[in-house]
């Protein structure tokens, strides 16, 4: 889907050379986004801005919003096709999470590497032999398969970012 003109308010339009701009402005996300980005079409870039080509344009962050999508990030990927000059891309960094901790039941263990788990939660888990044992990837106990913290992923299709704003710098012909 395509980007909305209303989705930009231009606050400056500077002229930078004989028809090269710097373009200053608030994007407000859409109320439905649409997975891959959202497509800034040649009609929206020439009509809102006054320009036929996007030569650069950033995001950044404006004061955090009053909902959870102020871990937004804004992107722009510059792939134009015959009717748009690339999109928008929105990306979320992940919240800060919980792992769990499993030990798998009912399995037989020789004495030296039998596990005791101590008290109640959190518990200490431990076992006789004085070497520790890490066991990778959690597929036979220990900690679960989990998304990394301080990753960040494309928003969801759909999510709704009509609260969030960015600012953004434009330049442009």
């Amino acid at each position: 889907m395509a980007i909305a003109a209303s989705a930009f308010t231009v606050v400056s339009k500077v002229p930078m050379a004989v028809g090269r701009w710097r373009i200053h402005g608030k994007y407000t996300g859409p109320a439905s986004y649409t997975s891959g980005g959202e497509a800034l079409s040649n009609a929206i870039v020439a009509a809102k801005f006054g320009i036929n080509h996007i030569e650069e344009l950033s995001f950044s962050p404006a004061p955090k919003t009053t909902t959870p999508t102020d871990s937004i990030q804004l992107g722009f990927d510059y792939i134009s096709t015959a009717t748009t000059q690339g999109k928008i891309h929105a990306y979320q960094s992940l919240q800060a999470h919980v792992h769990s901790f499993l030990v798998k039941g009912g399995q037989a263990a020789a004495s030296t590497d039998e596990l005791s788990i101590k008290g109640t939660t959190p518990v200490t888990i431990g076992k006789e032999s004085a070497t520790d044992a890490t066991n990778i990837g959690g597929a036979g106990g220990g900690v679960q398969a989990a998304t990394a913290v301080n990753a960040s992923a494309e928003v969801a299709s759909g999510q709704d970012l009509s609260t969030y704003v960015s600012h953004f710098v434009l330049v442009g012909a």
